[in-house]
């Protein structure tokens, strides 16, 4: 059971680490292309977990086999054989598994607070880019299809001039 949820452990903090590693990769290339717009790297985001924590938790008397539920703080021990329960190996167990599990739910929502700030970064940025050259770019959504067709014209007749030269030299 404890090698399950060791296992377990290691897997989340495998996908936090591949989110982080994401976010990297994901700034490097927004500093590298300028044109893009930044909001096309927003992340989707969904609806968050929700941790609970454990109010009380069932584990197995180390001494009479039998099935309790409760905590290490109670001050209480088991009746029956009057074990205590702070010293309860199982129930230790199961409360260091809620302690590092509300560990990689507060990390979570780091993360998932830093994917927000950086979508609202994008969108601001987009949206100055767009105010600040909205004449360039109605310009070029108007008439660049045009002037992309002057270009390869232009290159056309450019390589049919070489093309003449060369058989009058040849």
């Amino acid at each position: 059971m404890n090698r399950k949820y060791l296992r377990y452990l290691k897997e989340q903090e495998d996908a936090i680490a591949h989110e982080l590693e994401c976010i990297k990769e994901t700034k490097t290339a927004l500093r590298k292309n300028k044109l893009l717009k930044h909001s096309v790297f927003n992340y989707d985001l969904g609806n968050p977990p929700i941790y609970i924590p454990a109010k009380a938790y069932d584990f197995t008397c180390e001494y009479c086999d039998n099935r309790l539920r409760g905590k290490s703080s109670d001050e209480r021990g088991y009746s029956h054989c009057g074990a205590s329960y702070k010293e309860n190996l199982e129930l230790l167990v199961r409360e260091k598994e809620d302690r590092l599990e509300k560990c990689h739910y507060d990390e979570y929502m780091q993360l998932r607070e830093w994917e927000c700030q950086q979508n609202i970064k994008n969108e601001q940025r987009d949206a100055y880019i767009e105010t600040k050259h909205r004449k360039k770019i109605d310009f070029m959504m108007d008439y660049g299809k045009y002037i992309a067709l002057a270009d390869i014209a232009g290159m056309a007749f450019v390589a049919m001039g070489i093309t003449v030269i060369w058989m009058k030299l040849h």
